[in-house]
């Protein structure tokens, strides 16, 4: 075997990850212990914010042109999609941070609390924060480098998105601090007490007036309810058909999507599980291969012959 030890890039590269390691060693336990039932939301908005640097300069040849759009509005979606999708990932975290202290036994993080109050906007400045790279990439993609928009028509583009984005948070502030999803809130409380009551901690709260959700459940299920409404204007909207080339979502918008499902679901199975010690990687390919067995499920295309 032979070992070059000239290369000194692979030395810089173990030496960094020895020094990362042994700093996660001489780091205090309970922050370690946050950094992993945090683990989803870390790294779905570092995926979020690093993502034009992944697709523009990490994957160029496969992945750059997807910041490329045609006209003002897919830029326009893609601005407050990514918006959309930071408030999810922010709101996944928020509440498993906030209450880990209930369901894993942690140590409370205090500032978290003022996260989670219903006039709260901490989580929607950090969800801006989390997409301005995307936005700014998409914006820059599409100028007239690309041959694809002039910059009038970037610039009604980024603000019918601005727009937009400003549009879903405050529908979701709005509903929140009005307390308009009461009756929906209600039921996820009564649906979360069927857990047995030592399993209940972090999802609801007893009280002397019953049971309520958790701290954070609350503006969750809002914004569940507001994404989950434009899912269904959109997928009516924009059903894939060979005559509407212009009606068809951009790319990137299913990248976003992908993203969304990969946080929420991940982050809500984590939070679940986590509890019981339970691996969700391995428990969703467990579910995987039983409908597979159940169902029979076999992907296959019909050959027809050539004439």
């Amino acid at each position: 075997m032979n070992i070059d030890l000239s290369n000194k890039t692979a030395f810089l590269v173990l030496g960094g990850w020895l020094l990362v390691l042994a700093a996660f060693l001489m780091w205090d336990g309970q922050t370690l212990q946050y950094l992993f039932y945090l683990r989803v939301p870390l790294i779905s908005g570092a995926l979020l914010f690093l993502l034009p640097a992944i697709c523009v300069y990490g994957l160029p040849s496969m992945l750059g042109n997807i910041f490329v759009l045609g006209n003002p509005w897919r830029l326009a979606m893609v601005t407050a999609g990514a918006v959309a999708v930071g408030l999810g990932i922010v709101l996944i975290g928020v509440v498993i941070g906030v209450n880990c202290d209930e369901r894993f036994n942690l140590q409370a993080i205090a500032w978290l609390d003022e996260w989670v109050k219903p006039d709260s906007l901490q989580p929607y400045i950090l969800a801006v924060l989390l997409a301005l790279p995307t936005a700014w990439t998409a914006y820059w993609a599409s100028g007239p480098a690309s041959l694809e928009m002039t910059d009038p028509q970037r610039r009604q583009g980024a603000v019918l998105g601005a727009g937009l984005a400003l549009l879903f948070l405050y529908a979701v502030y709005w509903l929140r601090a009005h307390a308009a999803f009461t009756p929906a809130t209600d039921s996820l409380a009564a649906l979360a007490a069927i857990l047995p009551k030592e399993a209940r901690g972090g999802y609801v709260i007893d009280t002397d007036a019953g049971v309520t959700l958790a701290n954070g459940h609350a503006v969750l299920a809002v914004y569940l309810s507001v994404a989950l409404l434009l899912y269904a204007f959109g997928l009516i909207l924009y059903r894939p058909t060979a005559d509407k080339s212009n009606m068809q979502l951009p790319v990137m918008s299913y990248v976003l999507g992908l993203l969304q499902i990969f946080s929420l679901v991940l982050g809500l199975l984590t939070f679940l599980l986590d509890y019981y010690r339970v691996p969700v990687l391995i428990s969703m390919l467990a579910v995987s291969a039983l409908s597979y067995w159940l169902w029979k499920v076999d992907h296959y295309y019909n050959l027809h012959a050539s004439t």
